[in-house]
């Protein structure tokens, strides 16, 4: 199994690429050194620093998801909500420059990110990785890691990068 760690770096040994799935394009995880796709949800990518999720409650808040901009590489705005009933580590997302919640972290990215973001989240960036233009509604999944990381994953892939798998 490919590590997703770059020994000489430091980085991760992944980047972003885009790719079509049921119509839309989304934005996946591709190993540098094999070319091949990993799902958001890949426990690996935690390792090094990569969060990828998936946003619950999207149901409960389907004309906040379909006014906002979650289309892949959007900012997303990240809220935290300690007297949520349901959960004190609750955060609540939301579309860059908009208060209207969309949706929220599962309970343990939640509790994971909850005291990050109550020093100030200083140290974090989150960015949508799937997700619908305005006027669409539809599943959300959001990238957040240090800006470093995101500027990375983000960033070009090297020229020694094995070609993404599904590029035939």
């Amino acid at each position: 199994m490919a590590t997703f760690e770059d020994l000489a770096t430091g980085l991760p040994a992944v980047h972003l690429v885009e790719h079509v799935t049921g119509g839309r394009t989304i934005l996946r995880f591709c190993h540098d050194g094999t070319g091949r796709l990993t799902t958001a949800t890949d426990t690996r990518l935690r390792k090094v620093g990569l969060w990828a999720i998936e946003l619950r409650g999207l149901s409960h808040y389907q004309r906040a998801n379909k006014a906002g901009d979650f289309s892949p590489g959007q900012p997303v705005r990240l809220m935290r909500q300690p007297s949520n009933e349901f959960d004190p580590n609750a955060i609540a997302v939301a579309a860059e420059g908009s208060r209207a919640v969309v949706g929220f972290f599962n309970r343990q990215a939640a509790k994971r990110f909850a005291p990050v973001l109550d020093a100030g989240g200083a140290d974090l960036r989150a960015v949508s990785i799937e997700g619908d233009p305005p006027g669409e509604a539809g599943r959300v999944i959001v990238l957040i890691a240090e800006p470093r990381l995101v500027e990375h994953v983000f960033g070009p892939r090297p020229a020694t990068a094995a070609k993404p798998a599904h590029w035939a």
